[in-house]
């Protein structure tokens, strides 16, 4: 009895362990504009199967390029010309959701069709930097149904360089969402770098887990005494 449950410790363990990656940005896409909204979507392998992509300039008084490259090699690089104040959303739920809403002045929708449990629980969401030059402001916010049932905001601060900011939901938030949307706005003529995006366990349940499992342990060696 006691070796089964050691067993099934360890296994919620590995099952625990299991990494989540929402986008390694391994699915290129190149998009520039300068004016209005755009929203285009590619198959690949991210989280739920799509990368839905909204682009939108809120201000360029100057009429300045607002760049996304996202090279096919774990780099998504966001540049804006002088004076432009934009935003930009890296959406994943249901394949296929945004079919025919798609291009010029386009805003995502937020449907999460077929899409249900795809974080498969894992609420520390991790957004991996390599720079920015401005401050940021990004979000992470999860859907059920189309409706909010958990966002994050986090403010960035302008060249803070390589680090990931984390995003920690609640376990049942992340069991529920069929929808995880990135919500990133730069301060005016901002530029910057993302490596990659992925979702890993809480580091408590993970602490919790090991405990029992270190307990268990503690109490086999003393009854085999």
């Amino acid at each position: 009895m006691k070796k089964a449950l050691v067993l099934g410790l360890i296994c919620a363990v590995g099952a625990a362990n299991a990494q989540v990656i929402i986008d390694d940005f391994s699915v290129p896409y190149t998009k520039t504009i300068v004016s209005g909204s755009n929203v285009d979507a590619m198959s690949g392998a991210v989280l739920s199967g799509e990368r839905d992509v909204e682009m939108r300039v809120v201000s360029n008084p100057f009429g300045q390029d607002y760049d996304l490259r996202i090279t096919g090699s774990q780099l998504a690089v966001i540049s804006t010309g002088f004076g432009v104040l934009s935003t930009l959303k890296l959406q994943y739920d249901g394949n296929g959701d945004e079919a025919g809403n798609t291009g010029v002045n386009k805003l995502l929708t937020n449907s999460g069709a077929s899409a249900s449990g795809i974080l498969a629980g894992n609420n520390n969401i991790q957004v991996r930097f390599l720079g920015n030059d401005q401050q940021l402001t990004v979000s992470a916010v999860l859907r059920k149904d189309g409706g909010i049932i958990g966002q994050i905001d986090k403010v960035r601060a302008a060249a803070a360089g390589i680090g990931s900011e984390s995003f920690i939901f609640t376990s049942a938030q992340a069991a529920q969402a069929d929808s995880l949307t990135f919500v990133i706005s730069s301060d005016r003529s901002g530029d910057y770098a993302i490596e990659g995006i992925e979702a890993v366990p809480e580091p408590a349940t993970m602490t919790a887990i090991a405990a029992g499992l270190a307990a268990l342990a503690a109490r086999r060696r003393r009854n085999s005494k």
